[in-house]
């Protein structure tokens, strides 16, 4: 287990799911600078309100497909999440702890968390 924060060996791209497909273009950026560098680990996508508006009206539907799934077959999709989660947690507590300014320990602190509300 490693103590210090990795980095990346070149600024990442966000992309964002949008309506089932990924999107990293067409959208004004925003570059992510490292809080232990301030040198840039990335750019993001900064969407305007409009298209703000249209992701929420598709959450909003995609939820009503969802409620519509039985409860056992989402409880199963949620825990292959949580396996997901702890297998990938030392890469996961490395981007936390590198995008927020955190240890790595802090970082993985927050994995963990988010796993135990995940399993309630």
């Amino acid at each position: 287990m490693k103590t210090l924060v990795d980095m990346p060996t070149a600024p990442l791209i966000a992309r964002h799911l949008v309506t089932g497909r990924w999107v990293a273009e067409g959208c004004e950026t925003s570059v992510v600078l490292s809080p232990y560098t301030a040198t840039p680990l990335g750019t993001t996508c900064k969407f305007s309100q409009e298209v703000g508006a249209f992701l929420v009206e598709g959450a909003v539907a995609a939820s009503a497909a969802w409620r519509a799934v039985p409860i056992k077959e989402r409880s199963t999709v949620l825990l292959r999440f949580r396996e997901i989660l702890l297998r990938e947690i030392e890469t996961l507590a490395h981007s936390v702890a590198r995008e927020a300014g955190k240890t790595v320990a802090e970082g993985r602190a927050e994995i963990l968390k988010g796993i135990e509300v995940l399993e309630f």
